[in-house]
């Protein structure tokens, strides 16, 4: 009689030693999937905002901004912020070439609706180049740093040719 009380108590420890290993692993595999899809949400938004920047190499007037980006950018930073502290720095980065971008367009738009003959001879086509570059290096650190984190792999606007005149 003793031994089975033994033997019980031992399966009966056994059984629940199993069942709180389950949970955490369960609980632990939530999470990695959650924050997973929450990667992927995020290089969708970044796509999509990349695909808007890169749009404005191709016009002759570029946009100041798009509501369509504005709105994917500001997914992206909400989600980076929620899910993603460790990219607070990439984040920033990122944030801190968009003003610079956004600003440089609504400069050359109010320079060429005033003055149009600046306008051409202010060699804008440079300089977008050059904040361009740098807004592609800014947007590939981000995406590659949070694939890296979740061990993610999407195709995002920094490895793709967007056309031949980069």
């Amino acid at each position: 009689m003793q031994a089975t009380i033994y033997y019980t108590a031992w399966m009966v420890a056994l059984l629940a030693a199993v069942a709180v290993l389950s949970v955490a692993i369960t609980r632990h595999k939530r999470r990695i999937d959650r924050r997973r899809q929450q990667a992927i949400r995020m290089l969708r938004a970044l796509t999509l905002y990349g695909d808007w920047v890169s749009a404005q190499r191709l016009v002759a007037l570029p946009q100041g901004t798009n509501p369509a980006a504005e709105a994917a950018l500001v997914e992206a930073s909400a989600l980076g912020g929620d899910a993603f502290p460790e990219l607070a720095g990439e984040m920033a980065g990122l944030l801190a070439m968009h003003e610079k971008l956004v600003a440089f367009l609504r400069a050359q738009q109010l320079l060429w609706r005033h003055d149009p003959g600046n306008w051409l001879k202010s060699d804008h086509d440079r300089q977008f180049m050059a904040l361009w570059r740098l807004h592609r290096a800014a947007l590939q650190v981000l995406e590659e740093k949070l694939q890296a984190v979740v061990a993610v792999r999407h195709r995002g606007t920094a490895g793709r040719r967007q056309s031949t005149y980069a």
